[in-house]
C-alpha cells in the first residue's frame, strides 16, 4: 500500500475505508488525507474493534447479516513543545 499523494493532503473531512488494513497501517495512510478535525470511519470485525479501545465503536449489521462495528477517529494535530 503506498501513501497518497501529497496534492492530497489535508484535503478531506471524511476518510471511509471498508475491510481496512490493519489500524495501525491505516492510520498512517489516512491521517495525511484529513484536514484539521477530519475524521476516519473504518468499518472492521466485532474482534477487530475490541483490539481498539481507545477508538470510538458503533455495532453495525448489515442486511444481509454479519455483525460489524464502525471505528471512528478525529485527526490528531500533533502537540505543540
Amino acid at each position: 500500500v503506498r501513501r497518497p499523494p501529497a496534492a492530497l493532503a489535508r484535503h478531506f473531512d471524511l476518510v471511509v475505508s471498508r475491510a481496512p488494513l490493519p489500524i495501525p497501517r491505516l492510520i498512517p495512510i489516512a491521517n495525511p488525507l484529513l484536514a484539521p478535525g477530519g475524521r476516519w470511519i473504518a468499518m472492521v470485525s466485532r474482534r477487530q474493534a475490541t483490539e481498539h479501545p481507545d477508538l470510538e465503536a458503533w455495532p453495525y449489521r448489515l442486511p444481509e447479516g454479519g455483525d460489524w462495528s464502525l471505528l471512528v477517529s478525529r485527526k490528531m494535530e500533533p502537540s505543540g513543545p
